[in-house]
């Protein structure tokens, strides 16, 4: 079982310790009851070593939190109360510069492979098995590429860590550098299951049985560039946020007429002419 103890991961599994070795590549501790938000990435790289160690040098100029690996061994680089350069320039839901207010999280994977005669390799020409490659788009759109795939282990190890994190601190996000960096970045990309992750993190365990039996199983994602969230099923209810940006994810809590109730950080209705569906 993991949990945070004085802003660190300790896992009561002897026969998986978690490393921990601290970057200089902070700026020192969050404020104003932060952080709120997880991000994930993909290293882009083989050994979760070798990229936690990459990240342990200041001529990086970059950090995370953690790293996970492909086994799902995790190396903490920084307590979870300190600011890392994860996010770089970025924007999510109003406010820049993510580092500020978030969690990252690195996976061990390749990402975006290539097509060759011998079969995928990475950009350094590694070989990668069949069995663990997926063919999709990206959501930001295009044709299907080939991307490595997250292992179970890996997930599993995510999973566990984000439900320990959000226990400690206020998380009410979860999202992709992609996200946050739409022109820039596409980790950690179609082979990871962010709306099912980001729903059974987030909405999955609730306290309140009786709520939980009037959530959907589907999920879906802003498709418009801004969306007005209300709240109220008609177009001329108050808004309850600011719009909604484009790729934003959501739950479904309820359906009517042309009006779906969705959640995010908080709950409204949208009109479903601007959004699409994921079951």
């Amino acid at each position: 079982m993991i949990t945070v103890r004085k802003h660190l991961l300790v896992n009561e599994a002897s026969e998986k310790p978690i490393t921990f070795k601290e970057t200089p590549n902070n700026s020192g501790r969050f404020s104003g009851g932060m952080p709120d938000t997880i991000v994930i990435h993909y290293t882009a790289g083989g050994s979760f070593v070798s990229s936690a160690n990459w990240l342990l040098r200041k001529e990086a100029r970059a950090s995370a939190h953690l790293v996970i690996g492909r086994k799902g061994d995790i190396f903490q680089l920084l307590g979870l109360d300190k600011i890392s350069w994860h996010a770089g320039r970025s924007e999510w839901n109003g406010r820049k510069n993510l580092n500020n207010y978030s969690i990252g999280i690195e996976l061990a994977n390749y990402g975006l492979l290539k097509k060759s005669p011998k079969g995928y390799v990475t950009s350094y020409g590694q070989l990668i098995d069949d069995d663990n490659v997926i063919l999709a788009s990206h959501k930001s759109g295009g044709t299907e590429l080939p991307w490595e795939r997250y292992t179970e282990e890996q997930l599993s190890t995510l999973e566990e860590v984000c439900l320990a994190i959000r226990q400690k601190y206020s998380i009410n996000e979860i999202v992709g550098h992609e996200d946050i960096a739409p022109v820039r970045k596409t980790d950690p990309g179609p082979a990871f299951p962010m709306l099912e992750f980001k729903n059974k993190i987030l909405y999955g365990r609730m306290d309140n049985s009786e709520e939980e039996s009037n959530i959907t199983s589907s999920g879906g994602i802003v498709l418009a560039n801004r969306l007005n969230i209300r709240n109220a099923p008609r177009g001329n209810a108050t808004t309850v946020s600011d719009p909604l940006k484009k790729g934003t994810m959501f739950n479904v809590l309820e359906e009517k007429g042309e009006w779906v109730k969705v959640r995010v950080q908080t709950e409204g209705w949208v009109h479903k002419n601007y959004i699409k569906y994921y079951k």
